[in-house]
């Protein structure tokens, strides 16, 4: 139980940056089949223009950097081998985080960047 407590902890550190950039829009790839029901996979895709895309990366890479700090604190004190295990984990999947890789610049000088959504439901009513 304590450990996913701790993994959503840090997922929700993962969420939080994902979410506090300006703007965002939910896609979803469905594929129809009336035998299975519906099912693919959900995104957001956050749109920057030319003047916004430097500044989303710094705040990304900001808020990464204030993420493994607090990890490191959370290592530093605890001895549970679980949720020692998860922390670290955390912070080598953080420090593999390539800032630049996560946008996709058009032409235009403006960039998104495109978050998964695993596990999510997505009900379409009618």
């Amino acid at each position: 139980m304590m450990k996913k407590i701790y993994y959503c902890k840090v997922l929700l550190f993962i969420l939080f940056v994902t979410i506090a950039v300006p703007s965002e829009s939910v896609f979803a790839q469905i594929n129809d089949d009336i035998d299975h029901g519906v099912e693919g996979e959900a995104t957001i895709t956050y749109q920057f223009d030319s003047s916004e895309t430097e500044d989303a990366k710094g705040w990304i890479a900001d808020s990464l950097n204030k993420g493994e700090e607090y990890i490191q604190e959370q290592i530093a004190k605890t001895d549970d081998p679980d949720k020692l295990e998860i922390l670290n984990k955390a912070l080598q999947a953080s420090r593999n985080v390539n800032v630049n890789d996560m946008f996709k610049e058009n032409e235009d000088g403006s960039s998104e960047v495109k978050v998964p959504l695993p596990n999510a439901q997505v009900t379409i009513d009618g």
